[in-house]
């Protein structure tokens, strides 16, 4: 079983002086990306929150696959300002039994151990 959640609002930079126009054109890239990311078990999309693009998406697949760290690398790449979390739990990968965490901030995504829901066995589910 493969699991991914994830969320991530896009900025141009880590200030607090976005130029519209250059949103409106991380938004139009980010969103020519989600058209490319295959919609088989999954839901994508960017939506526009009080001004900020904000991007979601939601994995359930029977096998790994690496298109949510893709798309979320992508993004890191598009808009070095953007923040979010992707949450991967891959049950035939390296960590079967724990969740792990893709921090998105200024341009980078680093991989990291979730706390909250790892171990999976016990923590979300029985032993």
């Amino acid at each position: 079983m493969f699991e991914a959640h994830g969320w991530a609002t896009l900025r141009e930079c880590a200030g607090d002086a976005d130029d519209d126009a250059e949103l409106q054109r991380i938004a139009r890239r980010v969103t020519a990306e989600l058209a490319r990311f295959e919609l088989t078990h999954r839901e994508a999309g960017l939506r526009w929150l009080n001004g900020s693009p904000t991007v979601w998406l939601a994995v359930n697949h029977n096998h790994a696959c690496d298109d949510p760290v893709r798309l979320f690398q992508s993004l890191a790449d598009t808009a070095p300002g953007a923040y979010g979390l992707l949450h991967v739990w891959d049950d035939e990968g390296d960590q079967p039994n724990a969740f792990q965490v893709h921090v998105l901030r200024r341009g980078r995504l680093e991989l990291r151990l979730d706390p909250w829901l790892s171990p999976c066995a016990p923590v979300i589910e029985d032993p």
